[in-house]
């Protein structure tokens, strides 16, 4: 069994964080939850390493600040010097162990000590070994407090369990009452001889203790002897009650032989009634009312602001991946933005009315005239494009917890609407630069049914014959459905094709990289739509013919405080350049005209 008494008053040091006092006085009369004894010198054994001993307060063990650092035996008794570690717990309890300022008393001001399998007889102890010690505010109990404590008797083999309060209640003065249950089961033991165990439970009332003495005896049947060996089962109890708790209700005895899991039951049943001190005495074994997490208790009784248990709160919820741009990096894609813009020069042959694709070089010899040629420049340059957002933000969000998550989910999605923004702006500069659609043809008769697939081919055919190498390919919707679902008996044997339901994939071998985009979003700068509502459309294009250069820390966030008025201002900016190297190596492929000029 374990107890706890109190001792003297503390002196505490900040400096060292050492809390000291006396823990066991000896030869004093103490108030424990073993009653009113005393402990004479050499009664408890102290541990050898006072660090093993962990240091709590009020005797909660999920409220260990410290271990032990000194046990000094003097004649007064055991003097225990604690250590505070240094947490937030430590600190509490140096700060609730010293005086207050004015000379108040300290919150915590004694030591109250805990020690195991104590034995008592005649008013003093006889043994027990310490293991913990407390703080604690008072000298001594005056609340209700429970006694857990086992009595053995070896030669009859029985645990007497004492359950006592002590309270302000004198008992009713009634007489004791007796009640006692018992119960016999059979069993196997190890060495497969059949035996039997014979429990008597014994519960007496009497006042405001509880006794509670288990009586087990275990029969071996031996073939040489009718003498039976009894074994006796001890069993250990740790508990304590609340101010305010009900004594149990008396077990009671049955017409029937109750049945060893149900009398275990009623007894751990008893024992959890003083240890969580229950505040109603019919709840121990009589009908249980229901408690619903949708009744007042759950929810509340008022609702709303009475609400009773607390949601479950995620913080930010998943809502897709990310957006990741596929249209920019089609094309050449740097970091080299300037104020100013980019220009450059394409040289031509004939002028500027008369066009030429190449001149004749033939010459007859022997003094006969040579061919002249001509030429013409013209002068490209790059467009920059602007991107910001900006808001006004109370500086709380800021300043108190809990406000900036919001602020960063929100400023995320900011960053995420320029990457959409950049890269529709791409697809629509990539969209004008193709320019008018060119008619899809026919497929040969082998081929017929993959128009989607035809297309595709038409498109790179389109852009290597201009002197260039395909490397990409943007597709519509149906388009894309229609190369997953194209069979393998529609495509040529020379090329190859890779779709995947990523809605990417890949054709001539891997040099073409194929994406998907909306009908909707194929439209240019202005807004205006660049291929039918209706119509199957593909756009492919070489890496070089567009150019596009962005900061390299893109988009560039910008704070300014706003005194005044107790805010501030954070915007967001970004710029894309764009420069339309080589026009003749973007091409749309369309099976329907769309309202828009052709090139040039």
């Amino acid at each position: 069994m374990r107890i706890t008494f109190e001792a003297s008053t503390l002196t505490a040091s900040a400096e060292d964080r050492l809390i000291t006092g006396l823990l066991i006085p000896y030869g004093e009369q103490g108030n424990s939850n073993l009653g009113k004894f005393s402990v004479p010198q050499g009664a408890f054994t102290l541990p050898t390493d006072p660090a093993q001993m962990t240091v709590n307060v009020e005797h909660e063990r999920e409220a260990v600040f410290g271990h032990g650092a000194r046990l000094t035996e003097t004649p007064e008794g055991v003097m225990f010097a604690a250590y505070a570690a240094k947490t937030p717990e430590g600190d509490a309890a140096l700060r609730d162990s010293q005086p207050g300022p004015n000379g108040e008393p300290a919150k915590l001001g004694f030591f109250s000590a805990e020690v195991a399998s104590v034995k008592i007889a005649g008013g003093l102890a006889k043994s027990g070994r310490l293991f913990g010690a407390a703080l604690v505010e008072r000298p001594a109990f005056p609340s209700a407090t429970l006694l857990a404590s086992y009595d053995e008797d070896e030669e009859n083999g029985t645990t007497e369990t004492v359950l006592e309060t002590e309270d302000n209640d004198t008992g009713t003065g009634s007489e004791p009452t007796e009640t006692v249950e018992k119960y016999t089961d059979e069993f196997v033991d190890e060495d497969g001889n059949e035996s039997s165990r014979e429990t008597t439970i014994t519960t007496v009332e009497d006042g405001n203790t509880t006794t509670i003495t288990t009586e087990t005896v275990i029969v071996e049947p031996d073939a040489d002897t009718t003498e039976e060996e009894e074994e006796s089962i001890v069993s250990t109890l740790t508990a304590s009650a609340r101010r305010g708790a009900t004594r149990p209700a008396a077990v009671t005895s049955s017409s029937r032989e109750a049945s060893p899991q149900e009398n275990l039951q009623t007894l751990f049943a008893a024992m959890s009634q003083v240890k969580q001190g229950l505040a109603s005495q019919d709840t121990l074994l009589a009908a249980l009312k229901q408690i619903k997490t949708d009744g007042a208790l759950g929810v509340g009784a008022g609702g709303g602001k009475n609400k009773g248990l607390p949601d479950h709160w995620m913080g930010q919820l998943w809502d897709g991946r990310e957006y990741d741009r596929k249209f920019i990096n089609l094309c050449s894609l740097g970091t080299d933005v300037q104020a100013v813009r980019k220009r450059g020069y394409k040289a031509h042959r004939g002028t500027a009315t008369a066009p030429v694709d190449r001149y004749d070089g033939n010459w007859a010899g022997n003094l006969a005239e040579i061919n002249s040629a001509e030429a013409f420049i013209t002068e490209q340059s790059s467009t920059l494009h602007r991107f910001a957002l900006a808001n006004t933000i109370a500086r709380e969000f800021f300043d108190l917890p809990g406000g900036e998550e919001y602020l960063e989910a929100f400023f995320k999605l900011i960053v995420e609407d320029y990457a959409m923004w950049s890269d529709y702006k791409a697809l629509s500069i990539i969209g004008e630069t193709a320019g008018a659609p060119i008619m899809a043809r026919p497929r040969s008769p082998r081929y017929e049914g993959g128009v989607g697939l035809g297309m595709l081919i038409q498109g790179i055919t389109t852009v290597n014959r201009t002197r260039d190498t395909a490397s990409y390919a943007i597709v519509t919707e149906e388009v894309m459905d229609e190369l997953l679902d194209t069979p393998k008996d529609l495509i040529p044997e020379y090329i190859t094709f890779d779709f995947n339901t990523e809605l990417t994939g890949s054709a001539a071998n891997g040099k073409v990289q194929v994406v998907e985009a909306e009908r909707a979003s194929l439209v240019g700068l202005d807004g205006k739509p660049l291929v039918a509502a209706d119509s199957l459309s593909v756009i492919v294009g070489a890496q070089r013919a567009i150019e596009f250069e962005e900061n390299g820390t893109t988009p560039i966030k910008v704070d300014a405080l706003q005194i005044a008025i107790g805010a501030v201002d954070r915007a967001v900016h970004g710029y894309v350049d764009s420069l339309v190297v080589r026009e003749d190596s973007v091409v749309l492929i369309s099976d329907k005209a769309a309202p828009v000029a052709d090139k040039g």
